[in-house]
């Protein structure tokens, strides 16, 4: 079974999350050292705020986004170089209703690192 690839129908704004990987070492009598794993650099998460869309677009988006189920998903965004592995994180958004037909929508994708070959 392949993984869905998804695209946002609308304009919409990005915050980018950075940061890099942990490495966590488990010491016994529960303590644990975390250290950085590399530069931090890489693009971890992308907060996204779409612009006013009409109803019938919020419903379609609505709908896109309760498709998903929490799996992993494809999508390339502003500053990706390829198709990246994502999941909608933490499987939530948030639907605004701004007015009469202006909706926006806010949600986070988590990047899995690998990319679409």
């Amino acid at each position: 079974m392949t993984q869905p690839t998804f695209a946002i129908a609308c304009e919409y704004g990005l915050t980018v999350k950075r940061g890099n990987r942990t490495l966590r070492s488990q010491f016994g009598d529960g303590y644990e050292q975390i250290s950085p794993d590399g530069v931090n650099t890489d693009i971890r998460e992308y907060i996204i705020d779409t612009v006013p869309i009409s109803d019938e677009a919020a419903i379609e988006l609505d709908a896109q986004l309760s498709a998903l189920r929490g799996d992993f998903f494809y999508s390339r965004f502003f500053m990706d170089d390829a198709l990246y592995k994502y999941r909608l994180e933490p499987n939530a958004w948030q639907w605004r209703v701004i007015g009469p037909n202006n909706n926006s929508f806010n949600f986070a994708v988590r990047r899995i690192y690998d990319t679409r070959s």
